[in-house]
């Protein structure tokens, strides 16, 4: 081995490091002064890019309130990659006329597990196609979706009385909605 080849090798440790230093720091958690600039520029892009979802834009604020504060329950169900998921809830949430800050959301989601999951299945079961479609997608948005998330998802599911054959069509919905591919569609066994 000659001199250029230890420093190739030494410069794909150095690399190798630094990725390694970039994973440990995103695993310590945060200062509540760090969080909140997050959601601040969390927030920030949101208002910038916002996403309109119809059926839950054109409802009532309480509506829009318990619809969005299902989905912070949902998101809060995994912290990781939670920036992403926050960041399109908010999109959605400023869309949709609600403006709630990322900030809000995430709390919304806390004080979410106070009000209880069964009167809300009883409550979005109007909406429960639209709220199940937005929960899948929010689930997978980031590849390393959490099982525990989906759990919640199929719980709420058959609270809300969707079968199987249901649950599937809405995850092939948001499937394509991720995708941009209503082509998908088309896998689905008839019935």
């Amino acid at each position: 081995m000659n001199l250029t080849d230890l420093q190739v090798e030494l410069r794909g440790i150095e690399d190798h490091l630094a990725v390694l230093h970039n994973e440990i720091e995103k695993m310590k958690p945060k200062t509540d002064e760090e969080k909140k600039t997050d959601y601040e520029a969390i927030t920030r892009l949101a208002s910038k890019h916002p996403l309109r979802n119809e059926t839950i834009g054109n409802t009532s604020d309480d509506v829009r309130k318990q619809f969005f504060s299902g989905l912070s329950y949902i998101l809060l169900s995994s912290e990781k990659d939670i920036y992403a998921r926050l960041l399109y809830l908010t999109r959605m949430s400023v869309g949709c006329g609600l403006n709630w800050s990322a900030e809000d959301i995430y709390k919304n989601g806390l004080a979410f597990e106070n009000t209880g999951i069964d009167k809300f299945c009883v409550e979005m079961q109007e909406y429960a196609y639209t709220f199940l479609v937005e929960a899948f997608v929010l689930a997978s948005l980031t590849e390393s979706a959490s099982p525990e998330t989906f759990t919640i998802i199929s719980d709420v599911a058959k609270l809300m009385n969707c079968d199987k054959e249901e649950i599937r069509f809405i995850a092939q919905v948001a499937k394509c909605k991720l995708s941009e591919n209503t082509d998908l569609l088309l896998d689905l066994p008839v019935p």
